[in-house]
C-alpha cells in the first residue's frame, strides 16, 4: 500500500479523535492512553503488554514506524509536531510528559499540510528500504545537531 494511502486512511480514522483532543486540555494520562492503544494495535499486542517506560525501538519498530507515530499523534493532538521528537522522547512516558509541558509549541514544525502531501507523494515512489535509508540519514543528522 502506498504511504500516502496509508497516511490518508490513518487521518480519516483519527479525525474524530482530533476534534475532541483539540477542544480540551489533554493530560499526560490521556496522551499515554492514546499511545498505549495505538502501539498495542500497531504491534498486535494487548494494551496490558505495553510498558510506558520501554523505548519504541525496543518493541521492534523500525525508524519508519517510529516516525509515523509523530504523524498519527499530530492528528490526535490537532497540532503539528516535529517527526524527530519521538527520538528525543523515546518512550510513552517521556513523550506524553513532554507534550503536556510543551506550552510554547516548540515541538511544532513550520511544514504546511501541502508540503506534507507533496512529500508523501514523493515517498510513494520509494521502496520501504529507500524510505528507511532516508529516515536513517535524517535521524543521523538530527542526532549530530543535538550533540
Amino acid at each position: 500500500m502506498p504511504i500516502q494511502e496509508n497516511y490518508q486512511s490513518t487521518v480519516a480514522v483519527a479525525e474524530a479523535q482530533t476534534v475532541s483532543a483539540s477542544q480540551t486540555s489533554l493530560t499526560v494520562t490521556d496522551i499515554q492512553a492514546w499511545l498505549i492503544k495505538h502501539l498495542a494495535t500497531s504491534l498486535e499486542m494487548s494494551p496490558e503488554e505495553i510498558d510506558i517506560d520501554v523505548d519504541f525501538i525496543d518493541y521492534g519498530m523500525n525508524s519508519v514506524e517510529v516516525v509515523n507515530i509523530s504523524g498519527e499523534l499530530e492528528h490526535f493532538l490537532g497540532r503539528r509536531l516535529d517527526p524527530m521528537m519521538v527520538l528525543d522522547y523515546s518512550n510513552i512516558r517521556e513523550l506524553s510528559e513532554h507534550l503536556v509541558t510543551d506550552n510554547k509549541g516548540s515541538s511544532m514544525t513550520s511544514a504546511l499540510p501541502a508540503d506534507a502531501d507533496e512529500l508523501l507523494s514523493k515517498l510513494d515512489v520509494l521502496s520501504d528500504d529507500e524510505v528507511d535509508g532516508l529516515l536513517n540519514t535524517m535521524l543521523s543528522e538530527h542526532n549530530v545537531a543535538h550533540e
